[in-house]
């Protein structure tokens, strides 16, 4: 993970563990832009306003704070009002979701692995089928022609000496 601020220069690093989470320690009251390098090309960016991050800080915002928009009459129109939470609750329901999708990730990894082991097996077994589909299609051949060999159309006898049955 690379952290960046608002005018691009790095902040600081931090390393994922096996299940893909990091701890990152705020210096700065300022914005911060999250690169996470996912392999094959793929770049993860996730912006954090310097209001949040001061707010973990326990300091004040170098930056006005922006007003959120408030919906208009939100019973009126069916929607639902959300409580705040405390920091504590946050990390309470944050340690939870944690704690539930590391099962989840793990079995997702178990079955990617399990699942190219069956592909792999399952190519063998097309290729195994293709050459006994030729082999049999060549003895037909050759049984077949080693029967025309055995057979003289023009006595309507078979080569042992007995009459054609037909």
């Amino acid at each position: 993970m690379i952290v960046t601020g608002p005018d691009g220069a790095e902040l600081g690093r931090a390393v994922t563990d096996a299940d893909g989470f990091f701890v990152y320690t705020p210096t700065a009251p300022v914005a911060h832009t999250f690169f996470a390098d996912l392999g094959a090309g793929h770049v993860a960016e996730v912006f954090m306003p310097a209001e949040d991050v001061a707010r973990i800080m326990g300091v004040a915002s170098t930056t006005p704070a922006t007003p959120e928009p408030v919906p208009d009459e939100p019973a009126a129109k069916g929607g639902i009002t959300v409580a705040a939470l405390t920091d504590a609750e946050r990390q309470a329901i944050a340690q939870a979701v944690r704690d539930e999708m590391r099962p989840l990730r793990r079995e997702i990894a178990a079955y990617r692995e399990h699942n190219d082991f069956q592909t792999i097996l399952g190519g063998i077994g097309y290729i195994v089928g293709l050459f006994g589909l030729g082999f049999y299609l060549a003895a037909r051949r050759r049984l077949a022609v080693w029967w025309r060999t055995l057979w003289d159309p023009g006595k309507r006898r078979c080569p042992s000496g007995t009459a054609d049955p037909a």
